[in-house]
């Protein structure tokens, strides 16, 4: 079964389409890589799938179920969670407080503190900041407590855009590891990002967008940054 499976979706701004015709699939329990520069759709189209934009043509089905014109707190309820490229937190409240809000919304019900205990095994220096603001926190501690809180939220379906820019090398490391804790329990992921490498390696699919289409997709294998290479080239 596919966790996530896009047909011929079209969407885009006020009359403008941004996303021309994507096709993508996410099989259950797998990391895809969706690839591309600034500005070729890939966060349109993410606000697509969610829910956030209106698809004017195609459909989008999550676990054999077509959420083409769901809400996106529906969308959320299927088990899907969401990590912006930028910090969406609640900036003055504690990054406890933030934690245990996204466990709320979330799968984890009852379980929240074995999912606490993970995030902080995963980001320990969340463990000590505990008690301080989330607005208070560094970029990249923004972005840990970001995914920490979509861990929280047991997902079964993640898309995460972006979250790597900007961040400092071990703190991208932090968060590979992070994604594959999340892949080894289960989850499916669809990963957006510019760092091929760092991408490739986490991911078994890739899907490559340029001016809102897609223009490559396949399996990952040794060979596949080469393949893709001039697609980053200015």
């Amino acid at each position: 079964m596919s966790a996530l499976r896009v047909t011929d979706l079209w969407t885009g701004y006020g009359s403008t389409d941004i996303v021309h015709g994507v096709s993508l699939e996410v099989p259950e329990g797998e990391v895809v890589t969706l690839l591309g520069r600034n500005g070729v759709g890939k966060t349109t189209l993410l606000k697509a799938i969610l829910g956030v934009l209106p698809s004017r043509r195609g459909r989008t089905v999550i676990f054999d179920e077509d959420v083409t014109d769901w809400t996106p707190h529906r969308v959320a309820r299927r088990g899907v969670a969401y990590v912006p490229q930028d910090a969406a937190l609640f900036g003055e409240l504690t990054v406890r407080e933030n934690l245990e809000l996204a466990q709320v919304a979330g799968r984890n019900g009852r379980n929240g503190r074995t999912a606490e205990e993970r995030v902080f095994s995963l980001f320990p220096v969340l463990g000590k900041r505990l008690s301080q603001k989330a607005g208070t926190l560094s970029g990249g501690e923004q972005r840990m407590l970001n995914l920490g809180r979509a861990f929280m939220k047991d997902p079964r379906l993640l898309l995460i855009d972006e979250v790597t820019e900007g961040v400092q090398p071990s703190i991208v490391t932090q968060i590979g590891k992070a994604i594959e804790e999340l892949r080894s329990r289960g989850a499916s992921v669809l990963l957006v990002e510019q760092k091929v490498q760092f991408a490739l390696a986490l991911s078994s699919r890739f899907t490559v967008m340029q001016r809102g289409e897609v223009v490559e997709v396949g399996a990952v294998t040794s060979k596949t940054a080469s393949l893709i290479e001039k697609y980053f080239v200015l």
